[in-house]
């Protein structure tokens, strides 16, 4: 997840670099292939190489980037006082730029204008993932100030996604995403489902990203954890909607620290404390407590995201319910033994 935002500002700065140069050059008859190599190169700190330049129609242009051997920019546009505008694709089995290595196929569409000043740029932005997935956005480049500041929406997720990046420093804020389009987009199992409201801030300088969300409609999936609990509560948990829910965590060092609180706000919640996921090895670790009027239960979770295990803690189970136990009649206390052991 960290490496697609990353993916996403890159595109747009490696964009602004060949405006700016662009619109401050004589193209039209001047300029060279090589030349345009050595100044982006300079720009940027990496290796790109103009490897086809066509300006025989000028303002009309075309150009091919490779960018430090690996992907291809194919950029396409007009370049004149009066209309600016460009169609770019960028596309190879890899991408390497700066500290980012990308080892999949990489494919991202879109286009360029001119905005309401000389250095503001519109922009369109079509990201394409395996399996047909896709991330759309627009939004706006302004390069007026001494730091550039890039803004831009995208409903690809349901709701309404913005951002806004400015001197290191990348906010989102979600306003009803839908949680299992999230899931599937970065290919996590959509093991719940959920509208997300809140911020996710990408302190990017330190390689930090902070969530502070709030989940309304969260529903369970079928999982080991749901039916653990149903066979010791009798409770089936997928028939119910949490609307007092929130998901607080940090993502550093390819690994998520979270508190995952899941909760109607009427006395039942399942709480996934110290949570632990790493993205490279999808591992999972979490502290367990569900909780229903009267009645909790303990456990841990850890496996994988994708085949997660659950183990009950039957000791803390018996003590907080051992009082329910005593209450009940020889047949009901043996019938809720039998179903802890």
């Amino acid at each position: 997840m960290y490496i697609f935002w990353k993916y996403l500002l890159w595109f747009l700065s490696f964009l602004t670099i060949i405006i700016i140069y662009l619109l401050n050059s004589s193209l039209g008859h001047h300029s060279l292939a090589q030349l345009l190599s050595v100044y982006i190169s300079k720009k940027s700190n990496n290796d790109l190489e103009v490897s086809s330049l066509d300006i025989n129609n000028y303002p009309k242009f075309s150009m091919n980037i490779k960018i430090n051997n690996s992907a291809i920019a194919y950029i396409k546009g007009i370049d004149n006082e009066d209309n600016f505008n460009i169609d770019y694709h960028i596309k190879g089995d890899n991408l390497k730029y700066n500290n980012i290595h990308i080892t999949h196929r990489v494919d991202i569409r879109g286009s360029l204008c001119q905005g309401e000043s000389e250095k503001k740029y519109l922009y369109k932005m079509n990201i394409i993932k395996s399996n047909h997935k896709e991330f759309f956005s627009r939004g706006e480049i302004d390069n007026s100030n001494k730091y550039m500041t890039i803004i831009g929406s995208s409903s690809t997720f349901d709701g309404l996604l913005t951002y806004k990046y400015n001197q290191d420093t990348l906010t989102f804020h979600l306003d009803g995403l839908s949680l299992v389009k999230l899931l599937y987009f970065f290919s996590y199992p959509p093991i719940l489902s959920a509208k997300v409201y809140g911020n996710v801030d990408d302190d990017i300088k330190n390689r930090v990203i902070r969530f502070d969300t709030k989940w309304i409609e969260t529903k369970f999936r079928k999982t080991e954890i749901t039916d653990k609990i149903l066979t010791l509560t009798g409770i089936d948990i997928l028939q119910d909607s949490y609307d007092n829910s929130s998901f607080l965590g940090a993502y550093q060092d390819s690994t998520l620290y979270a508190n995952l609180k899941i909760d109607n706000g009427e006395g039942r919640h399942l709480y996934f404390t110290d949570l632990r996921v790493n993205s490279k090895t999808d591992l999972i670790s979490s502290k367990i407590e569900f909780g229903i009027v009267g009645r909790k239960l303990y456990g841990k979770l850890g496996g994988t995201l994708k085949e997660p295990k659950v183990s009950i803690d039957i000791k803390r189970v018996i003590k907080s319910q051992l009082p329910t136990i005593l209450n009940r009649g020889t047949e009901d206390a043996f019938r809720i033994l039998d179903k802890l052991f």
